[in-house]
């Protein structure tokens, strides 16, 4: 019941304005325009392996809940018309919750102090991502249509990782140097990119009606890339927001046992997307990811079902 009421706040206007013969669907910003990103990603994952249920009485269930809260900037244009955003990070939390452990959180806000989260070396490499993170200026250029152009400056924080890293008194030197390899593997320009194109990019290339449908490709990762059709349609409008759904197929390969055995997940998306209108900002963006097939862990490949909600909100500081 929540559910519709939500709905007709939003939207009180949906059956009138249905009747105008389309609208564009783009960013809308000016120079000076502050906003406030906030992405959360729940993935709950349940091995099905025999030996485990027997061990916890069932199949057991790994949860980790990330946060992260950047303030992007718009400093101005390019000569294409593209936004310049400044962006930085301004907040990360990361929440496990992991058979045989329990709980452990780290928050970017409460790391600065010397008590132990979870153990010393699990600390201290957080420590050393929040320290090179957080409120380091990067450049993301946005299309007005939702295409992250280039994102410049993700080498000068994964440099400042490697550092904080390498001054961590409790991680070996296999730990460093796992921590960096993985870092320079999967953290660049280009894979930044293509995550704040993830964010960004749903808007239709030409002017859409109520039940219009359109498409986007959106690949994210750069070392094990995965590339998926997003199905979007225009639902509803009215004079102050927009109302789309989502759809998409998952179909993505992972990392190889060291048998040489493959391993992949398939399963569906779905959710919605509210937009405000007038500034084409992206108000929540709620998708569901529901995967089931194979990972690899310690070299050896499981069975896994996998559930995925993904959070995202944009809001425009006075």
């Amino acid at each position: 019941m929540k559910f519709f009421f939500l709905f007709f706040l939003l939207f009180p206007c949906a059956t009138t304005i249905a009747q105008q013969d389309s609208i564009i669907l783009k960013l809308n910003l000016e120079k000076g325009d502050t906003l406030e990103c906030t992405y959360m990603i729940l993935d709950t994952i349940e091995y099905k392996v025999p030996a485990l249920s027997f061990l916890f009485g069932s199949n057991p269930k790994e949860k980790e809940t990330q946060i992260d809260k950047l303030q992007m900037v718009v400093s101005g244009t390019d000569s294409n018309g593209n936004y310049i955003l400044r962006t930085e990070y301004i907040q990360q939390i990361v929440k496990s919750k992991m058979p045989g452990i329990g709980d452990v959180e780290y928050n970017s806000d409460s790391m600065n102090s010397d008590k132990e989260v979870f153990m010393p070396s699990y600390d201290e490499a957080y420590k050393a991502r929040f320290a090179a993170y957080l409120h380091q200026p990067f450049t993301v250029v946005v299309s007005s249509s939702g295409q992250c152009i280039s994102v410049s400056g993700i080498d000068a924080i994964v440099d400042a990782y490697e550092k904080h890293i390498n001054n961590a008194p409790h991680l070996s030197a296999t730990q460093k140097k796992a921590n960096i390899d993985d870092a320079r593997k999967n953290i660049s320009n280009e894979s930044i990119r293509r995550a704040m194109n993830d964010l960004f990019n749903v808007y239709a290339d030409a002017p859409v009606a109520i039940g219009s449908k359109w498409q986007k490709e959106i690949i994210t990762g750069v070392y094990e890339p995965e590339d998926e059709i997003y199905h979007y349609q225009l639902k509803s409008f009215s004079r102050d927001s927009i109302l789309i759904e989502a759809k998409a197929g998952i179909n993505s390969t992972g990392d190889t046992a060291r048998d040489g055995t493959p391993t992949r997940m398939t399963g569906t998306i779905s959710g919605t997307i509210i937009i405000d209108k007038p500034t084409g900002i992206i108000l929540q963006r709620v998708m569901y990811n529901q995967s089931q097939g194979t990972t690899v862990e310690n070299g050896k490949v499981l069975r896994v079902n996998s559930s995925l909600l993904r959070k995202l909100t944009f809001a425009k500081k006075p």
